[in-house]
């Protein structure tokens, strides 16, 4: 329940304690859970003893609340819920229930979800969940909530779930998210409606809620759509069992007064009063409140949810303009749904104005400007409605515009986003945001209401200016000067107008060629600008010179001093809203403060290097700050981007290109599908002043790859002005650094700047996509229609066959900047992995995404781009060959390797001119998923493909044709067909046992038989490869001590060099330097010291109720030392030093035979080798009655000169980074532990 990170003082030698965190939960909470815990090891006690089956175990589920807090004051109230057994025993496939009674399986069938509520001083944040194995695995799954489960993981690293996609391990973890996990998230999901929403569900359906509530529960629910496809048998098990109980977790909001009133269904209502159907995002939110009030359940909850049910094969109905008319006669008057038009409810029939709005309301939602209008009935209702009194229109006030329009906008980062955009489209090169939190004057001021606005604002400041047309179009609401000019970005004007959630006043001022200065004040309210009028909301100024003589201390806000744009600039002024002026505000009733300004700032700030990649004309961001004190303006913060003059010159070409050809599109001289394609790519270097860098390759495109594959709807689209967009796309990456490890790189999507979508594809891809009209936020969400298949087309046709173009140039950039030379180039292993990362994986992208993914690897294989390697290990480095996904001939094509297959088998392999590249197989997948097949290698393939590769088509299994390699008598031909019987006879699913015992009775004639044991420090070195020098290293340990039962865990750093006079022998001087040493309150029992000397297997193989079951966990301690060793002391065993040495080398008398020593008369000893001892921490942690120290010796430089192990030192620096990556896991890592 603790886990604590100290450091030993060089100096002093005190233990100081940097950081801590612990979980703690309530005595009633922590007794329900430890019963639960009891009836798992009292029921997996009885299986193991053959009293019951798995499947005759009953379900059962526990609910608890916990707190984690850390020493830096950081909290989460975690729900987790958890189970045990499966929910519903007859869907346990036999395979899977067959396993667990021969031993096949030993996990146990336990599982769990666990989430954070919100604080109420924070904002609500989009939950991201991680997987578990009772710690955090490395997995992404886009599921919102922490799943913990006792999965069937990769043998070795535990690092990800088993990846067959057939045999009884697929089938185990799938049952388990099915029939363990799913029924306890639906569990979490009613917990957390009831802490949220009513925390006495008793007492009514009808209680208030906060909207950020109604958000993040929404959150909560796992999207088909959203997760990676392995993931995606939960989900739907999550909604059919939703569905199948009947659980009220979908809920229709009323808005009355201040508050929402909720009332809660299930999916599928028993009668027609319980029926539900989603909303339709074109409905306003008035219409719905009527909607309810005539017995419609028009549900809250995001359409996605509806489609995760329809997965999940249940269908709910969708509120569409078609679908209103009939539901309302229907709730009237039966089942009669004729267009009886009198029988409609009572609220549309009367002569009042409440009825008039319904009415109203209803014809405009019949009306709109959406695709699926219902035009008929519209003007049905509007003859209807003609009798009743005389026609009239009402406008709507600017006020209820704005604020409407400001619900589809939320304040977040893309209020700066907007004003960035416009700056970029109006040509500009640097942009400047301005915090002013000075109080200004009173005194000569345009009016007295002038008066609120001269306290803190924001200003921005950007190079180039207004021109007349602008200033005409930013006063036409929802529309804007850049309507129909699809060159700019920023088209539907209301980006402007988020700044309202900051402020009810803001104001510009603009000075550029044909426009002289001038100020331009928005005042909707009618209230602050002298003279504004409901029908000209607003003042614009431009005898600038005479006006800041006269009211000097209205125009000081504007910071002449700083900017003075003698001849061209804009500045924009944002007053924030003060409690005073949202009080009697009809825009928005929050104020927003100088503490909300910083928020917003400093989530801007982190998002400048990805806002900067596919601007056309904008390369500095700037942000400053008034100090309050001395007026003076100081910089807080800057980012720029720079390229080469000869990358410049290229993309200004390529801008013409664009501009030209769009020009003469509008001037109808060529339709969108003659316009040529074409590409640029660029290197720019992103910098800011914290001196954060990173190297950027851009890739750009515009215009069709093949026009014959553009839709007719598309180019009719274009043709008839209802498409006012450009065909330009791009895609841009990072390249690692030489001084950082490479990351896996995490993509964004642009519609050139960022937009909130989650996409899974690894690499940034811009587009000029069509979004929702309004917030600019999303892809236009129908899923049919002219603007769904132009973005689908978007990704096939002009962001595919770039995105093939960045993977040549990364790999030209990486591997060889001379592509003429040779295709056999050195390179280093990071590469590879970095290289490999660029890829879109096709079950990792979100479901709307896969277009762009599966045209992508078409692209690579109809082009033939050599995009995959196979890897040659020679000496010190790689060699790499490169292929086309399907060659031409058979000396060209290629197989995927089988992670069975050890390195030095596709060395040899590859020497026999199979081509065995070196690519992950979820990029065999992708091809796959995109219609192109590639074979892999398997036990099975791997002899006809020597034999085929030797003897022609002849692949008779004569095996006097091996390849001369494997039919030698010296060593290397032996090695070779040692590594091919070992691959084919194998302990996985697909051995190939029947030719394994055909080779060795083929080499049996070949010299005597004979056996080898793999040396272990070549073993410990393999067992490396596929376990990753990450945080799973102190995972491990962690992992270890919670199956021991210890309740806390301390990680301490020692710098410090010991003495080297007293110790056991010359070479353990080496072991004196800096380390680390991992306590717990637990003790290693007898068993236990046994089993961890067994390599691979260790001590809790045959356990079920302990998680860490693979024995090389502790092995990864390698990855530090050549030399871990740990003291333990408990009941049945007393004080013990145990030291492994596989080198043999730094432990007295330690062997091949037995790598290691162990001490346990130390009392003795710590008088003899006081040095020794010392390293041991016995002052901080004596361990008197029970406990555990390891301790880890870092490799140091002479040590890893002479390790067989690893030949990289580790250093303090590289601890450093190692606690600090496992210090932001401990709150993930402390939720799903047992003890």
């Amino acid at each position: 329940t603790k886990i604590s990170i100290s450091e030993i003082d060089e100096k002093t030698g005190e233990l100081v304690v940097r950081y801590w965190a612990e979980k703690t939960i309530s005595d009633a909470d922590c007794q329900r859970r430890c019963e639960f815990n009891n009836y798992v090891r009292e029921n997996m006690t009885r299986f193991a003893e053959d009293e019951v089956t798995i499947d005759q175990i009953k379900y059962r589920e526990v609910t608890v609340h916990a707190q984690i807090n850390d020493s830096s004051n950081k909290s989460q109230h975690k729900i987790i819920s958890e189970s045990f057994g499966f929910n519903d025993p007859e869907n346990v496939p036999e395979m899977v229930r067959n396993a667990f009674r021969d031993g096949d399986l030993c996990i146990c069938p336990r599982g769990g979800v666990a989430t954070s509520l919100p604080s109420k001083s924070t904002q609500c944040v989009l939950p991201v969940g991680r997987t578990h194995c009772f710690l955090p695995l490395p997995l992404v799954t886009r599921v919102p909530v922490s799943v913990n489960g006792h999965f069937v993981l990769d043998h070795e690293s535990r690092r990800s779930l088993n990846e067959d996609k057939v045999g009884y391990k697929y089938e185990t973890n799938k049952c388990l998210m099915r029939e363990v996990i799913a029924p306890v998230y639906v569990t979490l999901l009613e917990e957390v409606k009831r802490v949220l929403f009513d925390r006495d569900m008793t007492v009514s359906r009808h209680i208030p809620v906060k909207t950020k509530h109604l958000k993040y529960y929404h959150w909560q629910f796992p999207i088909h759509s959203g997760v990676v496809e392995e993931w995606r048998p939960l989900v739907e098990a999550v909604y059919q069992y939703i569905d199948a109980k009947k659980v009220e977790l979908l809920p229709t909001v009323m808005r009355t007064e201040a508050v929402l009133r909720l009332q809660w269904f299930s999916p599928t209502g028993e009668d027609d009063c319980s029926e539900i159907v989603f909303n339709d995002p074109h409905c306003k939110p008035r219409l719905v409140d009527i909607l309810l009030s005539c017995g419609i359940n028009v549900v809250a909850s995001p359409n996605v949810i509806r489609e995760s049910f329809h997965h999940a094969g249940i269908e709910i109905a969708r509120l569409t303009p078609e679908a209103v008319l009939p539901l309302l006669l229907c709730n009237e008057g039966g089942d009669d749904t004729s267009y009886s038009l009198s029988k409609l409810p009572e609220l549309f029939r009367g002569t009042d104005k409440r009825s008039k709005d319904a009415m109203e309301l209803l014809t405009e939602y019949l009306r709109g400007n959406h695709e699926h209008r219902d035009t008929a009935n519209a003007a049905m209702l509007t003859q209807f409605t003609s009798g009743i009194g005389k026609p009239f229109g009402q406008k709507e006030e600017l006020t209820n515009r704005i604020k409407h329009l400001l619900d589809s906008y939320p304040c977040d980062v893309t209020v700066l986003n907007e004003l960035l955009q416009n700056a970029d489209d109006a040509g500009a090169t640097e942009i400047h945001f301005i915090k002013d939190p000075r109080q200004h004057g009173h005194n000569k001021l345009f009016s007295d209401a002038w008066a609120e606005l001269q306290g803190p604002s924001l200003l921005i400041y950007n190079d180039a200016h207004f021109t007349q047309q602008d200033i005409d179009g930013i006063q036409r609401l929802g529309e804007g000067s850049k309507e129909q000019n699809a060159l700019k970005t920023g088209q539907f004007g209301v980006g402007f107008n988020c700044l309202y959630h900051l402020t009810d006043v803001p104001s510009f001022m603009t000075v550029g060629p044909g426009v002289k200065k001038t100020l331009c004040v928005f005042d909707p309210h009618c209230v602050y600008a002298p003279n504004a009028t409901y029908q000209h909301p607003g003042r614009m100024y431009d005898n600038i010179e005479n006006l800041t003589l006269t009211y000097p201390e209205v125009f000081d806000c504007y910071l002449e001093k700083d900017f003075p744009m003698p001849d061209r600039g804009t500045l924009f002024r944002v007053p924030l809203r003060t409690s005073s002026m949202s009080d009697k505000s009809a825009i928005k009733k929050e104020p927003f403060t100088l503490k909300d300004l910083d928020k917003l700032i400093d989530t801007f700030k982190k998002e400048t290097f990805d806002s900067l990649i596919f601007l056309n004309s904008v390369t500095k961001i700037s942000i400053s700050e008034i100090d309050e004190k001395t007026g003076e303006l100081v910089v807080r913060y800057w980012a720029e981007k720079t390229i080469s003059d000869a990358d410049c010159q290229r993309r200004c070409e390529f801008n013409n290109y664009v501009r030209e050809n769009m020009t003469r599109f509008a001037e109808d001289e060529v339709t969108i599908d003659q316009i040529k394609y074409r590409e640029v790519t660029v290197h720019a270097q992103i910098n800011d002043s914290s001196n954060k860098s990173q190297h950027k390759i851009i890739s750009e495109s515009f215009g069709f790859n093949d026009p014959e594959n553009v839709p007719e709807m598309v180019r009719n689209a274009f043709r008839d002005g209802d498409l006012c967009i450009c065909p330009r796309g791009g895609v841009a990456t990072s390249l690692p650094s030489k001084s950082t490890q490479c990351v896996l790189p995490v993509g964004r999507t642009h519609c050139f700047l960022p937009l909130p979508l989650v996409t899974r594809v690894p690499v940034s891809v811009n587009g000029h996509f069509v979004l929702d009209h309004e917030s600019r936020r999303s892809l236009n969400e129908d899923k049919v229609g002219y603007k769904y298949e132009t973005n689908k087309c978007l990704m096939r046709e002009v962001i595919a066959p770039v995105y093939v173009t960045l993977l040549e140039e990364v790999k030209r950039v990486l591997f060889d900047r001379d592509m003429t030379v040779s295709r056999h180039i050195p390179v280093k292993t990071k590469h590879l992995k970095y290289y490999h990362w660029q890829f879109p994986i096709h079950s990792g992208v979100v479901e709307e995404w896969r277009p762009l993914v599966e045209a992508v690897y078409q692209y690579i294989d109809a082009k033939k781009v050599e995009l995959l390697p196979t890897v040659m290990r020679t000496e010190a480095v790689l060699r790499l060959q490169w292929f086309s996904p399907t060659g031409e001939d058979d000396c060209s094509e290629i197989v995927f390797n089988d992670p069975h297959c050890k390195p030095r088998l596709v060395d040899i392999l590859l020497s026999c001119g199979i081509n065995v590249v070196a690519s992950p197989n979820v990029i065999r997948e992708s091809f796959h998923h995109a219609g192109i097949e590639i074979a892999r290698l398997t036990p099975e393939a791997v002899l006809p493909l020597l034999l085929c590769n030797e003897g022609g088509d002849d692949t008779s299994y004569s095996l006097s044709k091996l390849p001369e390699l494997f039919r030698g008598t010296d060593k290397r031909s032996k090695d070779a067909m040692e590594l091919l019987t070992e691959y084919l006879r194998g302990n996985h699913e697909h051995r190939d046992t029947a030719n394994a015992a055909m080779l060795t009775q083929f080499t049996s004639g070949i010299g005597k038989p004979f056996g080898q044991k793999e040396e272990l420090t070549n073993r410990i070195k393999h067992l490396l490869d596929s376990y990753p020098c990450d945080v799973t290293v102190l995972n491990e340990l962690l992992q270890n001590a919670d199956d021991a039962g210890a309740t806390e865990i301390h990680f301490i750093k020692d710098p410090r060099q010991h003495g080297h006079n007293k110790l056991f022998s010359d070479a353990w001087a080496e072991l004196q330097g800096p380390s680390l040493l991992i306590y717990n309150d637990a003790h290693f029992t007898q068993q236990d010291i046994d089993g961890i000397q067994r390599l691979g297997e260790g001590s809790k193989e045959q356990n079920a109720l302990k998680t860490g079951q693979f024995g090389v966990g502790f092995n990864c301690l390698y990855h530090l030392t050549d030399v871990p060793s740990f003291m333990t002391v408990g009941p049945g065993v007393k004080k013990t030093l145990c030291v492994f040495d596989p080198h043999c080398v730094y432990a007295p008398n330690a062997t091949y035979q037995h790598p290691g020593r162990m001490y346990d008369n130390i009392e003795n000893l710590t008088l003899t080798y006081p040095e020794v001892f010392d390293c041991y921490l016995e002052k901080d942690f004596p361990m008197p009655d029970r406990g555990t120290l390891f301790r880890v010796p870092l490799r140091t430089s002479s040590m890893s000169d002479k390790s067989a192990i690893k030949k990289e030192p580790f250093t303090l620096k590289d601890l450093d980074k190692l606690i600090d990556t496992f210090k932001k896991e401990t709150f993930d890592s402390l939720i799903f532990l047992n003890s």
